[in-house]
């Protein structure tokens, strides 16, 4: 299609979303991880409020399929907290994770690091800022331990604690933190 006519990636979301509802014939596995997989897309595009329609939509197929000892599960816990943070909605995504807290410092995975990442950020956000940098700095602290396999959780990782210390007004330290990930970038290969 020339440019012009070209959907944009929230076209796509809306029309797979669209045919997705239209579909009763699909598993609910298999629909609750396109619903998954759609919400995450819709966030990543900005199209917040949509994220969050289809978790909603994919809840409580999602609740009867899987616990806390599925993956899937942890995921829409971290994509939920996300997407509330996106939504300026922060103790709201605080509400999701923090009862969670224990077991997401006891995971050394991606979710582990992802959701202390989403907690550390919406308690930073929603005035609990040195809970939520000491989160952050766990985090990283995660993703450090096995660099090999988390250079890119790492730098994220950073440069999120970076915006949650210059918010707190901890400018120094927000300097420091936005030298030392710039460094990492470097390290990592991006000039």
């Amino acid at each position: 299609l020339p440019l012009d006519k070209r959907p944009t990636t929230q076209d796509i979301v809306d029309q797979a979303t669209r045919q997705l509802v239209d579909r009763g014939d699909l598993p609910d596995a298999l629909r609750v991880d396109l619903l998954l997989t759609l919400a995450k897309v819709a966030l990543s595009v900005g199209a917040n409020a949509q994220s969050l329609s289809l978790l909603d939509t994919a809840g409580p197929a999602l609740e009867r399929l899987y616990g806390p000892g599925d993956a899937p599960w942890w995921n829409a816990k971290g994509l939920r907290a996300g997407t509330l943070v996106e939504l300026g909605r922060h103790a709201d995504a605080a509400a999701v994770l923090d009862p969670l807290r224990s077991k997401l410092l006891e995971r050394h995975d991606d979710i582990g690091i992802d959701g202390l990442v989403a907690l550390g950020v919406a308690l930073s956000r929603a005035g609990k800022e040195e809970d939520g940098l000491a989160l952050l700095h766990r985090a990283y602290a995660l993703a450090a331990a096995d660099a090999a396999k988390h250079p890119a959780k790492m730098l994220d990782t950073a440069i999120r604690e970076t915006g949650a210390l210059i918010e707190a007004h901890r400018f120094h330290d927000g300097i420091d933190s936005a030298d030392a990930a710039l460094a990492l970038w470097q390290q990592l290969g991006a000039k």
